[in-house]
């Protein structure tokens, strides 16, 4: 299952452009190989994204007055099913999203 970034971006260092740059220059390098070595991305994947708007979804629907008369343990292991069925949420959309 493809999981490209949310939203990727392209480095600002300087440096690196530069000695990317040169290396255009010098024939060492292609342009796609520049493009491929410049570009990064960092934080959320767009499995996390969709995982993060299923969460607001799941979240929405709680009843948190019932939550609270849970202890601690209790709540965790809550929480920690709602990120699972997020995540399981996200998974299908990244599926459905290959399929089309």
């Amino acid at each position: 299952m493809k999981n490209p970034p949310a939203y990727p971006c392209y480095s600002q260092d300087k440096e690196l452009r530069d000695a990317l740059i040169k290396g255009r220059e010098n024939n060492s390098l292609s342009l796609k190989e520049i493009e491929m070595l410049s570009s990064y991305h960092s934080g959320m994947t767009l499995r996390d994204y969709f995982a993060g708007k299923a969460m607001t979804g799941i979240l929405n629907s709680l009843d948190f007055n019932q939550i609270k008369q849970k202890d601690n343990e209790g709540i965790e292991l809550e929480i920690l099913n709602w990120g699972r069925i997020a995540y399981m949420f996200s998974d299908a959309m990244l599926k459905a999203r290959e399929e089309n």
